[in-house]
């Protein structure tokens, strides 16, 4: 018993310090404050807008475009991105209209957002838009006698996407920001 108390005791002296005379203990203040960091997790949705038109009549397969943070992003009280941050999105899909009423078609999705001086990976982009389609329209002419070969001229409608159409991105990755150095550039 008294072998485990002196055990303990010399790892206590080891662990701790030893505190001589005179020396005062160490003290209990708690450490410098570390950096605090906020992290906002994958799939957190963020507004986005499109800056620029897009058209199934004038884009093509890979063309890129500009999309920007549509409303700034806040967690804990403390604004992480500025509404207007920009990133870029690309055209994955596209057709033009076509004869027969046949209606375009434009598929397009988000890459990146750069927030903070990083480039964010975002996915999920949802937005719905459809060109008018006069498929049953050029059936229907094409039912009448002698008007047949006309109905082979009637176009479908093009799809277009006005610039400023917003929509909503999921970031693809976790996104971590010193909230300190937010907090402390608000106040200056």
């Amino acid at each position: 018993m008294l072998s485990a108390f002196l055990a303990l005791s010399a790892l206590a002296q080891v662990g701790l310090g030893q505190v001589g005379a005179g020396q005062a203990p160490a003290s209990a203040e708690a450490p410098p404050a570390a950096a605090t960091s906020l992290r906002l997790p994958a799939g957190t949705e963020v507004e986005i807008e499109l800056v620029g038109t897009l058209s199934s009549a004038t884009n093509k397969l890979g063309d890129r475009f500009a999309i920007r943070l549509a409303a700034p992003i806040s967690s804990s009280g403390v604004e992480v991105a500025a509404a207007g941050a920009t990133g870029e999105g690309e055209v994955i899909d596209v057709a033009r209209a076509g004869i027969s009423g046949k209606q375009g078609k434009l598929i397009v999705a988000a890459r990146h957002l750069d927030l903070d001086g990083r480039r964010v990976r975002v996915r999920g982009m949802s937005l719905m838009v459809s060109g008018k389609s006069r498929v049953n329209l050029a059936t229907g002419v094409m039912l009448v006698p002698y008007a047949a070969p006309v109905a082979i001229l009637i176009k479908g409608g093009e799809i277009e996407i006005p610039a400023g159409t917003r929509t909503t991105v999921r970031l693809a990755e976790d996104f971590q920001v010193n909230a300190s150095a937010r907090s402390e550039g608000k106040t200056q």
